[in-house]
């Protein structure tokens, strides 16, 4: 009797899965959540928030946060290497564009307009109805202005750009040659502890902050802190990979890209 019982349970199961994906299917279009991303605000180029609500964002992949870079800059009417030495005192978007007298809205547009492009041939190609690609742009929309509002880590990369006096893209042309960071540095009379300081800096805020509220002793602070920069140091002196075969790769094998951290 038990038997019977479960069988009939199970297709009821399998005949409500049934009906309710024909009644999916019938509504329209299916909504692809993940398409399509506008570079360096969807993904592949996203603010990732790490570590709760409340804590910084960081935009992970260098090419994707670089192209994020350059927008935000262009909009504001300020170089990329200005940008980011704004941002490394700690300051938001949202603060900078306030002291460039920039509304924020104007750069939530500029970043937006990617994806509302895609969003518009996808609604054209029907993939998507105007409504789904209405929600998802406000969606988009909100994302991006609440992570606007808050600090952000920027990427290795685009620290050591900012401390040799380079933009992103001509130290990726010369990370892309075989040339270490470090060889570029001692190419352009930059010590290499300078990067090294700017890179660990904020991890090193991080610690004194627990070190003050008694989570941590400031013996266990630098012990961590000198971890830090050893990792730090070998992944500036770490040579990229040749074109095509991704990050450059450290001891046994372990991929280490820039953005890791």
């Amino acid at each position: 009797m038990r038997r019977v019982v479960m069988l009939s349970l199970v297709a009821v199961l399998v005949l409500t899965a049934v009906v309710g994906t024909g009644v999916v299917n019938a509504q329209g279009p299916s909504v692809d959540v993940q398409a399509p991303p506008a570079p360096g605000v969807g993904w592949g180029g996203a603010f990732q928030q790490r570590g709760g609500p409340g804590q910084p964002h960081r935009w992970t992949g260098d090419r994707g946060q670089w192209l994020a870079l350059r927008i935000i800059a262009d909009t504001l009417g300020m170089s990329q290497q200005d940008l980011i030495a704004e941002l490394r005192t700690g300051k938001t978007v949202a603060e900078v564009a306030q002291a460039q007298g920039v509304d924020l809205t104007t750069v939530v547009d500029a970043l937006l307009a990617p994806r509302a492009e895609r969003l518009q041939q996808a609604v054209d190609n029907g993939r998507l109805t105007q409504e789904q690609a209405d929600a998802l742009l406000v969606l988009a929309r909100i994302r991006t202005e609440d992570r606007l509002q808050q600090p952000y880590r920027l990427s290795p990369l685009m620290i050591a750009a900012q401390v040799l006096g380079m933009e992103p893209p001509e130290l990726l042309a010369e990370l892309r040659t075989g040339k270490s960071v470090a060889e570029v540095a001692a190419e352009r009379g930059v010590a290499l502890d300078e990067i090294v300081d700017a890179i660990v800096a904020p991890k090193a805020d991080r610690l004194s902050e627990l070190v003050a509220a008694g989570r941590l002793t400031q013996e266990q602070a630098d012990i961590l802190i000198a971890l830090e920069r050893d990792r730090v140091t070998r992944m500036l002196e770490w040579h990229k990979a040749p074109p095509g075969r991704g990050p450059g790769h450290g001891p046994r094998g372990r991929g280490f890209r820039f953005g890791d951290g």
